[in-house]
């Protein structure tokens, strides 16, 4: 896929219908940059044999290193969702997408870089690894989300860790993958009891405490005689109405936990680069067997078997029959993993090439004899391509700018009481300010922002990051050339001329679909991770003593902010207000 031009990103932002803002969660090592890897690739911004191997939001020197992620840092993709047929009724068919993705680290000492993405997106994909399961920074950021009140979506990631290195069967895998579904399960369960307890407690303390006569009356009278039985009913009853609060038991609390039958549930493999929901096998099966799309979806997750001789389902097993998701899915891609990895049978990969009608280059199987993952890639990339499954899920499972702001709104911003002497006119202004952060509207007459996270960088820097940025075609893309500088051989590319304080991948765009629609100068979408505020306006000329030279004066260095638009355009030049 070609890059995209920054003119239709920039178009894009105009409807917030068709914005993501997402962050990625994960323990440390459970694929986050590999999977953004795999993400930037369906952009064409790097290749995709160089996903999870380039690490480009890891654009640090120390992060390459390590080897982990210390910083988060974002990017704008653009996603194409191969919709059903439009429907006739419908005024809006488009099927055009912005995702803004941040990665974010997911060692403990890193925490706070995780606040600061959590805070200013909708939504979140949280990964866990097949193998390892639930892990402490698993249940960390699953709280941080629920706290904050992003909607996550669940990505199992290194399933190909249960065929190459457990080595398990395909029944075996299912097993374990449903304990590590339900291992996070359980986690969401106990935060929605949490705040269940809490809401019950709050609405009973606020409640108007009616039975303290009655209750100070019996106590007197009962060190002088028993207690009578009319006092002794009343005190029952309104125990039973202060203690426990019936009404928590009628709370639907079932989407708000992950189910891969519900769509919010994706398996993964970021290192090999594919992916898959039930969805897709749905809609695949559905034309072999001759069955409904729908039901394939209820059915092909969980105990539901299929016998082929009958050609119906049952919901307890029969015989020697498998679990569908074990007949119609994993047994299939265990079959690829089997015949590329292991008996390297050629016969065999072409005829799966075949039949499953994939665009595979004919140097890709050549290479099965010399090094068969490049075989593997190529087969399994063009079958279960990542990209289209995660971001599929994003886009059908996580909230929009408009609608996430109508419902965190109330958790991250509540306006003031205005004082009794505020005129009337005050009190609209301030009324439409918060009407328009529910809206999402660009053309509000106030702008109003969520800073996260303020950090200086030296004008130097900024300076040698734009020139990189002119000079340079491409950055970053495809293989590290041989006049590379041999110190930094550890990343991809010739490390900056003067190195950086601090990530140089910024928000490229925030939840606001206006932050740049108004401007002149949007970066193209390969350079779509530079800060906004690296603008000709904020570099030094060339008399202008850089920081090393000036002493580290307050005039060698500029601000640089993630933040969130909520309403409102920010301008170059515009006076802001911070509170």
């Amino acid at each position: 896929m070609a890059p995209t031009s920054s003119s239709v990103l920039v178009s894009l932002q105009k409807n917030t219908q068709h914005i993501r803002n997402i962050c990625v969660l994960a323990h440390v090592d459970h694929g986050k940059t590999t999977m953004s890897d795999s993400l930037i690739s369906s952009n064409g911004i790097i290749s995709q044999k160089m996903a999870g191997k380039l690490r480009y939001l890891d654009n640090r020197k120390d992060e390459q290193e390590r080897g982990i992620t210390m910083k988060s840092s974002a990017i704008s993709l653009y996603y194409n969702r191969p919709s059903p047929t439009p429907s006739p009724s419908s005024t809006d068919n488009q099927t055009e997408y912005l995702i803004n993705l941040i990665d974010s680290p997911g060692h403990v000492d890193f925490s706070s870089e995780v606040s600061t993405a959590v805070r200013i997106t909708d939504g979140a994909l949280v990964l866990v690894d097949a193998v390892e399961g639930v892990c402490i920074q698993t249940h960390a950021v699953l709280r941080q989300a629920w706290m904050e009140k992003v909607r996550p979506c669940l990505v199992v990631n290194k399933v190909d860790r249960l065929i190459t290195e457990l080595q398990m069967s395909p029944l075996e895998a299912y097993m374990h993958i449903t304990k590590v579904i339900e291992q996070v399960n359980v986690i969401v369960g106990g935060l929605y009891n949490e705040e269940a307890v809490q809401d019950t407690q709050a609405a009973s303390d606020s409640a108007p405490n009616t039975t303290t006569s009655s209750s100070s009356s019996s106590s007197s009278s009962s060190s002088t005689s028993t207690s009578q039985p009319t006092d002794s009913n009343t005190s029952e009853d309104d125990l039973e109405s202060k203690v426990f609060d019936w009404s928590v038991e009628e709370k639907d609390d079932s989407s708000i936990y992950f189910n891969p039958a519900m769509g919010n549930v994706v398996f993964a493999s970021a290192q090999d680069g594919w992916a898959f929901g039930i969805n897709q096998f749905a809609e695949l099966y559905s034309k072999k067997l001759g069955m409904k799309e729908e039901v394939l979806r209820r059915t092909l997750w969980g105990d539901f078997f299929y016998s082929p001789k009958e050609k119906k389902i049952y919901k307890k097993q029969k015989g020697n029959l498998q679990p569908m998701f074990v007949q119609f899915v994993l047994n299939s891609i265990w079959e690829v993993y089997n015949s590329v990895m292991v008996t390297q049978d050629r016969e065999k990969v072409d005829k799966i090439v075949t039949s499953l009608k994939l665009n595979v280059q004919p140097r890709d199987i050549a290479a099965l004899s010399k090094d068969p993952s490049v075989t593997l890639q190529a087969i399994v990339t063009s079958w279960l391509p990542l990209s289209e499954a995660v971001l599929r899920m994003v886009v059908d499972k996580l909230p929009s700018p408009a609608e996430a702001q109508a419902e965190r709104l109330p958790h991250l911003y509540t306006p003031h009481d205005l004082p009794a002497s505020a005129s009337t006119e005050e009190r609209e202004r301030a009324e439409r300010i918060v009407q328009s952060m529910r809206q999402c509207d660009p053309n509000a007459e106030v702008a109003v922002a969520y800073v996260s996270k303020v950090f200086s960088v030296s004008k130097e820097s900024i300076a040698a990051a734009v020139r990189a940025r002119n000079l340079v075609v491409m950055p970053r893309r495809g293989y590290p050339s041989s006049s590379s500088n041999p110190s930094s051989s550890s990343s991809s590319t010739p490390a900056p001329p003067t190195p950086m304080p601090m990530p140089m991948p910024m928000p490229a765009s925030t939840p606001s679909p206006s932050q740049h629609a108004n401007s002149t100068n949007a970066p193209p979408p390969e350079y779509a991770r530079a800060a906004a505020g690296t603008e000709s306006s904020l570099l030094p000329s060339s008399n202008t003593p850089s920081a090393s030279s000036s002493g580290g004066s307050e005039d060698s260095e500029e601000f640089i902010a993630f933040a969130r638009v909520f309403c409102g355009t920010l301008r170059r030049g515009q006076k802001l207000y911070i509170l």
